[in-house]
């Protein structure tokens, strides 16, 4: 995990090495329906980041690939 502030932003980036997402699944986690992100606790945690980051003014980008792992990162303003 790391963090950085530079021109008014703020931004943290999680990184791991775990079995990775496909795009279907991030679409998935990524959508502002409940239903359509199955509701697991898994992700409850990436829907409550995205719905805080929106409240923010911000952005979540996820980044990941199956068996390659996952970067998220979250960027607002300071």
């Amino acid at each position: 995990m790391s963090a950085s502030r530079e021109d008014g932003h703020i931004q943290i980036i999680v990184r791991d090495t775990g079995q990775g997402m496909s795009p279907v699944k991030i679409a998935e986690i990524t959508s502002v329906n409940e239903k359509a992100a199955g509701g697991t606790a898994s992700n409850f945690g990436y829907r409550f980041i995205m719905e805080l980051t929106r409240k923010l003014d911000g952005v979540v980008n996820i980044h990941s690939a199956p068996a390659a792992g996952t970067t998220v990162v979250v960027r607002f303003r300071a």
